[in-house]
């Protein structure tokens, strides 16, 4: 019986479009979490432009960011009762989802929400999760990624979820779950993470220094000082 008031799902909920790093709502401007986690320096990835080059770098760049959004457009099709054509389907492509589906049978998820903007009045944020729903029964919020790894930036933008999922009372998770689907394994990698009070400091210390530096940007008004 607990699961069943674990997770709410009202119909007027909805995706709302980002915009310039923005999402309106209800009149007022929300910066999205991932907007803010940009503010988190990647030495590695400045290592890897270096190595491969501007134009290289940003071909493999826009092919993944094409492939992660084909895996997510067919994530939704399979989540909400769709058959996926794996003959016309690229083959890591189709790879990557017969696993997938695999594993929504093997835990026995049932999605409750999939692709629900959510936002913190509290706190000043906004963003789109990927699903919150039933894994083995266990409310559990959910991130699907396409990366060829799991980065701690990843947990603190789980960790604004959660906080947000909660403030609307669309639920409280128990499970926090990293789903990643591998382009050179073609198999669908679940991670467990663990967030709370800490991930999400660490996020809103990451929000106080991307607010500053976007206060820093504005012009000054000339005083008249020399």
């Amino acid at each position: 019986m607990g699961t069943e008031t674990s997770v709410v799902s009202p119909p007027s909920l909805s995706t709302l479009e980002r915009k310039g790093g923005y999402y309106e709502i209800d009149g007022q401007f929300y910066p999205s979490v991932t907007t803010i986690l940009q503010v988190i320096n990647k030495p590695a990835l400045l290592g890897w432009y270096a190595k491969l080059g501007k134009e290289e770098a940003d071909k493999v760049k826009q092919e993944s960011a094409d492939f992660g959004k084909t895996v997510h457009e067919l994530i939704r099709v399979v989540l909400d009762g769709g058959t996926v054509d794996y003959d016309k389907t690229d083959a890591v492509v189709g790879g990557c989802l017969k696993s997938f589906e695999e594993w929504v049978r093997l835990v026995e998820f049932q999605p409750l929400l999939t692709e629900q903007t959510v936002h913190s009045k509290v706190h000043g944020f906004a963003g789109t999760l990927d699903a919150l729903g039933l894994v083995y029964g266990i409310p559990t919020l959910i991130d699907w990624k396409t990366s060829s790894g799991v980065y701690d930036e990843m947990k603190l933008q789980i960790a604004a979820y959660d906080v947000a999922v909660k403030e609307m009372a669309l639920g409280t998770p128990l499970m926090h779950l990293i789903v990643r689907l591998d382009k050179k394994t073609r198999r669908c990698h679940p991670q467990a993470v663990q967030v709370g009070a800490e991930a999400f400091g660490a996020f809103l210390s990451a929000k106080s220094l991307w607010s500053w530096l976007q206060e820093a940007k504005r012009p000054r008004a000339n005083n008249g000082g020399g």
